[in-house]
């Protein structure tokens, strides 16, 4: 399955009008040739999208194209829908076609299960989502070490093992990052081989890959004795916010020695900590057993390596209170006197509060017949399309959960 290039030079066009200067004018001619596509072809994909009243037009010497809309109002499951027609992966799913196997056939729930993620994969981004992409990219790209960027793009030991006899998970799918370590371990604690399956980013990967290394050939004591510290080391350093990958790590290995010897999914400790960061799953005593073993000071340390407080922020003045109390105990002071004043949620920029209200949006779970697409971002006011029998309460419903997610004051407005 390919997409044409009507979907990939209608797509280059649109983001070359979405990084001019707003109501900025720019001639199709001039897009043809940076983007060495024919003035002709252009002009048709234009004119497929004409009917979704996304672009500003102006005749004459001084005339062009620009967008008519922000670009966080332009769905790409539209322009897809313009430029390609409906999607059908396969014929016999393809409008109006009856198929004489349908009762019997063993795929069509598969092509049809295939279809739909695409459609809500599509759905669920604009043409800003690309635009988020390219600035992540080109501004903020890791400075991973060599080690990293080798056990990301070749990873060892990864899939799982048929004859493992000891398996430890943690993270999960829906905080973004997940791990299952697998090991095969002798009858006498030695491991003999370890495997690991991850979801996550290139650190997770790579710390995964490792840490599969490092511990063939250890006993499960010499294993246990392992940190994240470690696990860093080996890669020659990791980014700063990325440092919960190595703890995933080591919590893996941990659950996993746990589970070999037939002992609880968690240590006691764990299992009666309290639960602080509700996002990501992460109790007070993960957060008391990280900042000892790294000598962390700061709540910016606390959320790179372990992610508690990075997502609503609503647990940051709890986090405060336990850093400050370890750091009396160590007799240090905290950064700040005031928790309070440290745990107040940071002041997003619009980019910042446009992904993640995007990201919210997108992990909605909605009823049947409905749908909520994101228009526009200003400032705190969020501007959405509806799709509701009770477009009021559904606008109430998704203000509540954004507000609990993103920020406080935002105002949610309906298009």
């Amino acid at each position: 399955m390919r997409f044409t290039t009507r979907t990939s030079y209608g797509l280059r066009f649109l983001l070359r009008l979405a990084k001019e200067p707003k109501g900025r004018l720019v001639k199709l001619a001039s897009v043809a040739q940076e983007e060495h596509i024919s003035c002709g072809y252009l002009e048709q994909i234009v004119h497929a999208l004409k009917p979704l009243n996304i672009f500003r037009v102006a005749r004459g010497v001084n005339g062009g194209y620009a967008l008519a809309v922000a670009p966080a109002a332009i769905n790409l499951w539209d322009v897809f829908l313009r430029l390609e027609g409906e999607l059908s992966l396969v014929a016999c799913l393809e409008p109006g076609t009856i198929c004489e196997r349908d009762p019997i056939c063993s795929t069509k729930l598969f092509w049809s299960d295939f279809e739909d993620h695409i459609r809500n994969y599509l759905g669920a981004r604009t043409l800003q989502s690309i635009l988020n992409f390219n600035f992540w990219r080109n501004e903020h790209m890791w400075d991973y070490t060599q080690a990293v960027h080798d056990h990301f793009l070749h990873p060892h030991n990864a899939g799982p093992m048929a004859d493992a006899n000891a398996v430890g998970e943690v993270g999960s799918l829906a905080c973004g990052d997940a791990l299952r370590l697998y090991l095969k371990i002798s009858q006498d604690g030695k491991i003999e081989k370890a495997s690991f399956e991850t979801f996550g980013c290139a650190s997770a990967i790579a710390s995964s890959s490792v840490l599969t290394d490092m511990i063939v050939g250890m006993n499960v004591e010499e294993a246990l004795k392992l940190t994240n510290k470690d696990i860093v080391a080996n890669l020659g350093g990791l980014p700063r916010e990325k440092m919960h990958c190595s703890v995933m790590g080591q919590e893996a290995l941990e659950a996993a020695i746990r589970n070999w010897r037939g002992e609880p999914a968690m240590p006691h400790a764990q299992e009666i900590g309290k639960l602080v960061c509700k996002c990501f799953g992460v109790t007070d005593a993960q957060i008391i057993r990280t900042i000892r073993e790294n000598n962390l000071t700061t709540l910016e340390e606390i959320t790179d390596y372990t992610k508690a407080g990075g997502a609503c922020g609503q647990c940051l003045d709890e986090i405060s209170e336990i850093l400050a109390a370890e750091l009396a105990k160590r007799g240090e002071k905290a950064a700040v006197d005031s928790p309070k004043e440290t745990a107040a949620k940071p002041k997003l920029t619009n980019l910042e509060r446009m992904q993640k209200v995007m990201a919210v949006l997108a992990s909605l779970k909605l009823g049947d017949g409905q749908e909520v697409q994101l228009v526009d971002v200003d400032g705190l006011k969020i501007s959405v399309k509806l799709t509701s029998s009770d477009t009021k309460k559904l606008l109430q419903d998704v203000e509540q959960i954004l507000r609990e997610k993103v920020e406080d004051n935002l105002v949610l407005v309906e298009a």
